[in-house]
Formats: C-alpha cells, structure tokens, sequence
C-alpha cells in the first residue's frame, strides 16, 4: 500500500491506494478522496458554518454508505460521527464557540480497510461587539461672565471597542441649537467634546440633551455595535 498526499482548493487531500490494486494492474490503483467544505467558511464567534464531507474513488464515483468520523481544532461541532449517503455526501454544522482564529475540520473514513482523512479550514473572527462609552454623561456649566464663547468643554468622551483598533464615530440624532460635537482627529481611541453655542438665549437656563452616537470602523466605514445614548447637561449662569 502507498500514500500520496496533495491539496486541493485549500483542502488537505489523502489519497489511499488501496491493495488489492497496484500500478501494475490494467485498471491502476484505486484511492480514496475526502474534500472537508465550509460555508460560508468565515463566521464570527458564536456562529456557524455547514460542514460537508465528499467522498469519492478515483474514477470520480461516490463512496457511501461508511461511517465517517469528525473532528475540530476550535469551536464544536453539531455531530462527529455521520454515515455517508449514496453520493458519498455527509453534513453537520461548525459552531464558532467564544474563541478567535482557525478552526481545522477533519474527515475520516475508513475504506476495504484503510483510514483516510481530508481536512478544510473555517476561519473564526471576533465580532465588533458594543461601543463603550466612558463617560456616559457629562454635567457641564458655562458661566457668561468668565467663560469663552463658543465653550469647549472638558471632559471629553472616549469610544473604545476590543474589536476594533481604529474607531471613529458619527452623530445619529439632530443636535439642539445650543450643542456642537467636535471630533478629535486621529485620537485613539476616538474622542468627542461638547461645545456650547453661546448664542442661544439670554439669561440662566438648564439644558439637556440625550446624544446618540454610532461607533464606526474607520478602515472599512462599518457600523460598530449599536447606537449609544450620552447625557448632556448644561447649566448656563450669567
């Protein structure tokens, strides 16, 4: 018996040649082949991907009707040991756990007594994830007799995702006449402060707004997580 070992379409193949066949025989040796096919063959954690094993000879005609036995690197799979169907077909399902990176799915059958396995790749990616926020309100004063105008205020709020290393963000809601945002360009992680419009009104007032904010990944311009709320406060004294 010999073995030859070669890849196809990123898949790991085993090619058993069976006895009972040698080169020198009329018809040449017979393998085994098992292709291991993810989809969609990247999944965030916690998701899932379908798993199908092929299983073929080498005149391209379907092995079925054998057991055959899974396993996995990283995640869990749905079921490790199927019974291929008559088009040498078996499928189960990869779920992606709460761990990052790749996860190795193996095939292997055993056929007129050899074992033969294949393997496929299913790549497992950490989600974005929630904004955080800090902080999530900001209680601010503006004083008409000693403060600029418009008024920066301090302290700013910072956005910070694990899942994303480069975060910028954009105002979801229509802003009140007395508030501005200014963003803090090229600040990690990203920055925002309030500024107010000094120009609104005369005499004391008590403002608030609540300021809806949606993290966004500057290198692809998608949507981190889901919008946050930030209350602002203002008391404007003369």
């Amino acid at each position: 018996m010999r073995w030859r070992l070669t890849t196809l379409a990123g898949a790991l193949l085993l090619f058993a040649l069976l006895p009972g066949c040698d080169s020198a025989s009329p018809t040449g040796p017979r393998t085994v082949l098992i292709t291991v096919t993810a989809m969609p063959a990247s999944i965030g954690v916690g998701e899932t991907s379908t798993i199908t094993i092929t299983v073929i000879d080498s005149d391209g005609n379907p092995i079925g009707g054998i057991p055959t036995a899974l396993t996995t690197t990283l995640g869990t799979l749905e079921e490790t040991s199927l019974d291929l169907d008559a088009m040498g077909h078996a499928e189960t399902m990869l779920e992606g756990g709460m761990t990052a990176g790749t996860a190795t799915v193996s095939a292997t059958v055993t056929y007129l007594g050899v074992p033969t396995t294949g393997a496929g790749t299913v790549a497992i990616t950490e989600p974005p994830g929630e904004l955080d926020v800090q902080p999530r309100g900001l209680d601010l004063t503006h004083s008409r007799s000693t403060d600029p105008c418009p008024n920066p205020f301090l302290p700013m709020v910072s956005l910070m995702n694990a899942g994303v290393a480069d975060l910028d963000y954009r105002v979801v809601d229509d802003l009140p006449d007395w508030l501005t945002v200014d963003s803090m360009e090229g600040e990690v992680p990203a920055m925002l402060q309030a500024e107010f419009n000094c120009d609104v009104g005369d005499g004391d007032m008590d403002l608030e707004h609540f300021l809806q904010i949606q993290g966004v990944d500057r290198a692809s311009g998608d949507d981190v997580g889901d919008p946050q709320s930030i209350a602002v406060t203002l008391q404007v004294r003369d």
